[in-house]
């Protein structure tokens, strides 16, 4: 009878062993699927936040004139091209670059620039002879980058010397050519009517 009871204890016993076992083999894998899951789910968190920190540019856009390169340059013709270098990690977008023009005094007008190629913008001044001659201009040139902040940059002031060259010999000399060209159609129509008035007197007689 005894032996009966200590085998029946026994198999009560492997068989709670193998339930525990069972158990502890479903209960464990689950704890490192969860970890890489959350894991995963903060890494996309974090991606964007990546993007931002990398596009915080606070530096301002960094403008060096190319064309004039220096000050007091004097120009004689009727257009002029102003070119500057831009550097920023975030360059400007068209239409965020533009130039102001002034004389001593005055603001004249201000206009966008033109990106060319790379870090180089390009304003060509085409209507300079609609301004007074023999004076000193000024530019200064303004960019905002493209980053989130929108810094703002400001070149330093260069000037040149406008004295565009206008002739006036062939004015003179086209005057001299009409004047020449009136005296001998007056000449023609006087010989004219005096030959004809001779004639006229000849016939008569």
């Amino acid at each position: 009878m005894n032996a009966m009871l200590t085998k029946r204890k026994t198999k009560i016993v492997l068989l709670f062993i193998i339930c525990f076992a069972n158990l502890t083999v479903l209960i464990i894998p689950q704890t490192p699927l969860t970890t890489i899951g959350t894991d995963d789910i903060m890494d996309e968190r974090k991606f964007p936040y990546t993007i931002k920190s990398a596009n915080n540019d606070t530096t301002a856009p960094v403008i060096v004139f190319i064309k004039p390169d220096i000050n007091d340059t004097l120009f004689t013709g009727k257009s002029y091209d102003i070119i500057v270098n831009i550097t920023d990690d975030n360059p400007p977008l068209l239409g965020n670059v533009s130039i102001e023009v002034l004389n001593a005094t005055t603001s004249l007008f201000n206009a966008s620039m033109i990106n060319d190629e790379g870090s180089k913008w390009s304003f060509t001044w085409d209507n300079i002879t609609s301004y007074p001659n023999h004076m000193t201009y000024f530019f200064k040139v303004t960019a905002k980058d493209s980053s989130v902040n929108e810094n703002l940059g400001m070149s330093g002031v260069i000037y040149i010397y406008v004295a565009v060259y206008t002739s006036r010999s062939p004015g003179y000399l086209y005057g001299i050519l009409y004047l020449i060209i009136a005296s001998v159609v007056i000449a023609s129509i006087f010989v004219y009517f005096t030959r004809k008035h001779a004639y006229s007197s000849s016939k008569k007689q």
